[in-house]
């Protein structure tokens, strides 16, 4: 089909009578059927690489992914740590009431041993 055309093509182009474009016609396909080879499999060596290019991208798109979830669950670590932290702290302020209070009562002469566990209850 392309010869075809081609062989139009250069008819066109002709003067009648003209032998050297009847040779041209001849032994053109046979010239440019190799560098059309050459030409399709470069073509096609382009097309894998740029699907491996295009596989590499979809890798990098989802080991990124992966990062993002992975700083969003050290994020939600570091909350639950700073909520331990403040939740130890709130228990640390009243334990620390409680021995102050211990020891103001302690310096009266009414200190009752059973009231100790009333004073603990911060602890749990």
């Amino acid at each position: 089909m392309s010869q075809l055309l081609f062989s139009e093509a250069v008819s066109t182009l002709r003067c009648p009578g003209d032998l050297e474009a009847e040779d041209m016609v001849q032994t053109l396909p046979s010239l440019f059927s190799p560098v059309m080879d050459t030409l399709l499999c470069e073509l096609f060596d382009i097309k894998v690489s740029m699907g491996s290019i295009g596989q590499a991208v979809m890798k990098m798109a989802v080991d990124m992914q992966s990062i993002r979830i992975d700083i969003a669950s050290y994020y939600q670590l570091l909350e639950n740590t700073e909520m331990c932290l403040t939740g130890w702290s709130k228990e640390a302020a009243v334990l620390q009431r409680n021995v102050i209070d211990l020891e103001e009562r302690s310096r009266g002469d009414n200190v009752c041993i059973f009231d100790l566990p009333e004073k603990m209850e911060g602890l749990t």
